[in-house]
């Protein structure tokens, strides 16, 4: 191999090194199984994250209102910069001068310019209308609510991932049914077109038979399409990345059997967590209430200070001369006696947004109890098309049976075997598809507490 040979193998080495994953490597790293997949998008997804991160914040949040029952403790320093043009104290002295009389005379002071007053500062509320005690609660209230939300979020999660992945199995059924339907009918063409070479079969139905085959191919397309894009939102419910289109065939082929998916789907079972949060969410603008309602009550705290002060027309004199001390203990009385009506509209906003969430749970109970009697719905629909599809196959194995003892006492050819056999498979197929809907009305069921708080 000479050196410009081997300088394009490199290139060519280099370029497919450089190529993002193919889809036979995507196809292999996707999950092979639903409870994969329900882990690795809790694992991956944004909102456990962000569910973990609420938590975390929710916590801070409960210190921060319990730091409000502890003093405080703080340094300050005060300097000074004071210039005085009258210096009279507003003292008049009258004093005896001996050969003169009495002369009075007007006393003033002398204020050095520069002062600094460095000191400890202690603060401690000894009753402060309640506003610490309903803050402390609704932090508690607030923790409790952002832990349910995380497991929210992970019904969520779980229910987004086992609807798709059933979704997609059931547009992968579809695809399955086409297919056979699309082989049987390229055996009827083949058939047809025999028959009307020689002479057997009329231009009409020979162009009959190729149009009912153009039919069936558009229809397996067409499914083939679906079960793209059923894996694609499957794809997407779980880390929001995008798929290589890779073949339908490929795509549909599942590591279990469709009923432990559906075991694996309706295995949870949940509370009411959603109305709960209701609830937490109640209880929290309750005592933003009292929070509101105790900035007209008065305030009283223990404050303690102790410090040093140096006084001193220059600069560089006034840390040598920090001789004087100075400590003061106390009970200081604070009222708000008139805010420009404030505290009054802010604890009108807080009763308002407690009637809200009032509302919101006795709607959120209401889409709850209609998506429920939905679901039940749903599932008695679900149950019936399952008993119809079972009497199917039953028939259609009769039929199956009864072409194949035709055909072996020569009264049936292979495609009346064939037909009988796909109509067994088309069967099942319907069987798969009622039980699929029927798992999916029963997941929409259980979940109808969290789908309530979604929209319609």
């Amino acid at each position: 191999m000479n050196e410009q040979a081997l300088w394009q193998a490199l290139g060519v080495a280099l370029l497919f090194a450089s190529l993002p994953l193919s889809a036979q490597a995507q196809e292999a790293a996707r999950p092979s199984t639903l409870s994969e997949a329900i882990e690795r998008a809790s694992a991956v997804r944004l909102e456990a994250r962000l569910g973990a991160v609420q938590v975390t914040a929710a916590r801070a949040r409960l210190k921060a209102a319990w730091a409000s029952h502890y003093p405080q403790l703080g340094f300050s320093v005060d300097f000074r910069r004071i210039q005085r043009w009258d210096n009279f104290t507003g003292v008049t002295a009258e004093a005896m001068v001996p050969g003169y009389g009495p002369v009075q005379v007007d006393v003033s002071s002398s204020t050095p310019r520069n002062q600094i007053f460095p000191r400890l500062e202690a603060n401690y509320d000894l009753y402060a209308g309640g506003r610490y005690a309903a803050g402390v609660r609704q932090a508690e209230l607030q923790e409790r609510s952002a832990q349910l939300d995380r497991h929210v979020i992970r019904q969520r999660i779980m229910f987004e991932v086992s609807s798709t992945w059933l979704k997609w199995r059931s547009r992968c059924i579809d695809w399955s049914s086409a297919d056979a339907e699309a082989a049987l009918s390229q055996r009827q063409l083949d058939l047809a077109s025999q028959r009307h070479r020689a002479g057997r079969l009329s231009d009409i139905d020979w162009h009959a038979a190729q149009v009912a085959h153009e039919e069936k191919l558009r229809m397996r397309e067409n499914r083939a399409e679906a079960v793209h894009s059923a894996y694609a939102e499957h794809a997407a419910s779980i880390d929001n990345q995008p798929r290589q289109s890779v073949s339908v065939a490929g795509i549909c082929r599942f590591k279990q059997p469709l009923r432990q998916d559906i075991g694996t789907a309706l295995a949870p079972t949940f509370d009411s967590e959603v109305s709960r949060r209701h609830l937490y969410d109640i209880d929290i603008a309750r005592e933003q209430v009292q929070i509101e309602k105790a900035a007209d009550r008065p305030t009283v705290s223990l404050i303690a200070q102790y410090g040093h002060g140096a006084r001193h027309d220059r600069y560089g004199e006034l840390l040598p001369n920090m001789r004087r001390q100075e400590a003061l203990i106390g009970i200081r009385v604070s009222w708000n006696l008139f805010d420009g009506f404030l505290s009054e509209a802010r604890a009108d906003a807080a009763r308002a947004d407690l009637e809200r969430r009032r509302l919101e749970r006795e709607l959120h109970l209401a889409r709850q109890k209609r998506r429920q009697q939905e679901g039940v719905g749903r599932q008695r629909d679900a149950g019936l098309a399952i008993a119809l599809a079972q009497s199917r196959i039953e028939l259609a194995i009769a039929r199956r049976a009864l072409a194949e003892e035709r055909q072996r006492s020569g009264r049936a050819n292979q495609l009346a075997v064939q037909e009988s056999h796909v109509a067994e498979q088309l069967a099942r197929n319907a069987l798969d598809q009622a039980e699929i809907d029927q798992a999916l009305a029963r997941l929409e069921w259980q979940h109808a507490d969290m789908l309530a708080d979604v929209q319609p």
